[in-house]
């Protein structure tokens, strides 16, 4: 018979705040159902995180100080035996560093020109907490990587020149677009950030940044750009041919009914659609961006009105069609994901008028998992990874992920989530095995549908080779290490890391 070893441990980190910790090692027998057994352990235990590890631990954070005999009288009520307890206790000051992480990555800013003469004249110009730089795109195209650290602002502003409808640009961290214009960029501050590494926050332009539509009332908009994130491929566009510029909506049907709509440009411009359904308010977000092919789709080639009805009967159009596909026939509660793309790529909006006899109405579409914090730091040879949610909607558990270069990502743990809590959980794990440098982690939830969701990613530097030179506080003053507050510490290697010293 095999034993069920229990890693109960509790962590919480709060920036100038810590608690005890208190880690309790449980082994049980026997061990038919771990999964379930966890779970009906942990159901009177304010606890942080739960786990099942490698060795079949069950690894669960909570503040709160058992003795023995507490665990013992759950697990008998479980029916299994308590054959091992082990209990630790570690003072929260002393465990942490405090440090505020700032994830830190090479920003990659392409430039293209189409004719293959470089910008004529036009440049971009990079500004990082103050300090400028000026790029131009040679022949048809130029690639530079800048450096940044989350915390920094950053800052672009666009010059035009000669022939600008030749000119294109995109800059990205190591996981997404965080700003793309052109042809006919648009002039002036065009974009700006401090968290520019560890991911753009999401625009109408993103399915995950998706606007609700609440009646059947017309509305104008404008699918003026191509977003932060790709969500777009071969595995769920259907007819279209990827995204151009775009815009996204969550469509919530309040009774039962056909749907129709019309999208009206207001300039000759060739508008196309695609809808995915149906969802409900608890499973829209998982399937934004979509994971499968649309329900209704058009692509036709040319200019003038697009959409559902029209009298038309295909579900899906290429570039041949009229333009118009068949109306949805829905049902009340159900929720349906529609973007609309700017195939010309003219910045121009759109009309949208709604037909049918259904009726729409609006929800809240919760996410899965409501992340306030993801945080990391280096404690002697280990990584230190926290995060916390304010709350869940149906997580089954959180799969970390590790590089060493921001691209390549290996699985290096499973952690349970809470399943649907509206509490604040806080999550903590440790890695030991990463490469001298800057290490990347990113976390990935997955619900227990199976669908995942991945969040932003953050960097710990351990770099081993790396000197200290200078801390400057918040007031710009040169501090030594007695300092209290907020510290900025300036490295060799041109590195900068925001800590905090008590």
């Amino acid at each position: 018979m095999r034993f069920l070893s229990i890693l109960l441990l509790f962590c919480f980190v709060n920036f100038g705040y810590t608690q005890d910790i208190f880690t309790y090692k449980i082994d049980i027998s026997p061990k038919e159902q771990p999964k379930e057994i966890l779970s009906q352990i942990t159901e009177n235990i304010n606890f942080i995180s739960r786990k099942i590890d490698n060795n079949s631990f069950l690894i669960i954070e909570s503040h709160e100080n058992h003795d023995e005999q507490y665990f013992e009288d759950i697990v008998s009520s479980l029916g299994e035996n308590l054959t091992f307890f082990e209990k630790s206790e570690a003072d929260g000051n002393k465990g942490s560093e405090n440090y505020i992480t700032k994830a830190c990555c090479n920003l990659t800013l392409e430039m293209f020109d189409s004719w293959g003469d470089g910008w004529n004249g036009g440049f971009l110009t990079v500004t990082i907490d103050g300090s400028a730089t000026n790029y131009s795109a040679s022949g048809t195209g130029t690639t530079v990587n800048i450096a940044y650290c989350d915390g920094q602002t950053l800052e672009l502003d666009y010059t035009s020149g000669s022939f600008e409808g030749e000119n294109t640009y995109t800059i990205s961290n190591p996981s997404a677009t965080l700003f793309s214009d052109g042809p006919s960029p648009q002039t002036g501050l065009v974009y700006t950030s401090t968290t520019a590494c560890s991911g753009p926050t999401p625009t109408p332009q993103d399915c995950e940044g998706a606007q609700m539509v609440c009646s059947n009332s017309s509305f104008s908009g404008n699918s003026s750009g191509s977003g932060n994130y790709n969500d777009l491929n071969a595995s769920n566009e259907g007819c279209l041919d990827g995204e151009n510029q775009s815009s996204w909506y969550y469509i919530f049907v309040g009774s039962n009914g056909t749907l129709e709509m019309s999208i009206n440009p207001v300039a000759a411009d060739d508008y196309d659609f695609a809808v995915w359904g149906d969802y409900n308010a608890s499973t829209a977000n998982a399937n934004c961006p979509p994971i499968q092919n649309p329900v209704r789709c058009s692509w036709a080639a040319g200019t003038g009105a697009t959409g559902l009805g029209n009298g038309a009967s295909d579900n899906s159009e290429g570039a041949f069609g009229n333009s118009w596909v068949a109306p949805l026939n829905v049902q009340s509660g159900e929720v349906y994901i529609l973007v609309i793309d700017n195939y010309s790529g003219s910045n121009n909006p759109f009309d949208l008028n709604w037909g049918g006899t259904a009726s729409l109405d609006c929800t809240t579409i919760p996410l899965p998992v409501d992340l306030v914090s993801f945080t990391g730091n280096k404690k002697n040879n280990l990584n230190q990874l926290y995060w916390t949610t304010a709350s869940e909607t149906n997580n089954d558990y959180f799969i970390l992920e590790y590089s060493s270069d921001g691209e390549t990502w290996n699985e290096i743990e499973k952690i349970s989530g809470a399943g649907s809590s509206n509490v604040e959980n806080t999550y903590f794990t440790t890695h030991r095995d990463f490469a001298n440098g800057i290490n990347y982690y990113r976390l990935k939830q997955v619900d227990f549908d199976g669908a995942i969701n991945t969040h932003n990613i953050i960097s710990i530097d351990n770099s081993q080779n790396r000197k200290l030179l200078k801390r400057i506080n918040a007031m710009g003053q040169e501090v030594d290490e007695d300092y209290k507050g907020i510290v900025f510490e300036y490295y060799n290697d041109g590195h900068v890391k925001q800590v905090y010293q008590n």
